[in-house]
């Protein structure tokens, strides 16, 4: 029996409300890392993440049986808004 190869492959960006300068270069690579986590925690997997001050840039491998809206609908709480405040997002405030 034949077997079928999926890579759904999609580079999904999300910006800050008002493009508010939120994202600082001290904590960047962790919030990737949140957000990685996020998607492994779906059973899909962030390839490569970067982006500036106010918008990311995720490059992720979707699970065949979730579609892309379920992805976003997933992440889409960090959309417009800074990440959740926990210990490695302390004070987060835009700036000006």
């Amino acid at each position: 029996m034949g077997q079928s190869f999926v890579q759904n492959l999609q580079h999904i960006v999300f910006s800050t409300k008002n493009r508010d300068k939120w994202i600082d270069e001290s904590w960047e690579k962790e919030l990737h890392a949140y957000i990685g986590g996020i998607l492994r925690g779906i059973d899909c997997s962030m390839k490569a993440a970067g982006g500036g001050l106010d918008h990311i840039h995720i490059l992720a491998s979707i699970n065949k049986n979730l579609t892309l809206p379920d992805v976003i609908s997933i992440l889409s709480p960090l959309q417009g808004s800074p990440p959740p405040l926990h210990p490695p997002f302390p004070g987060l405030r835009p700036r000006l």
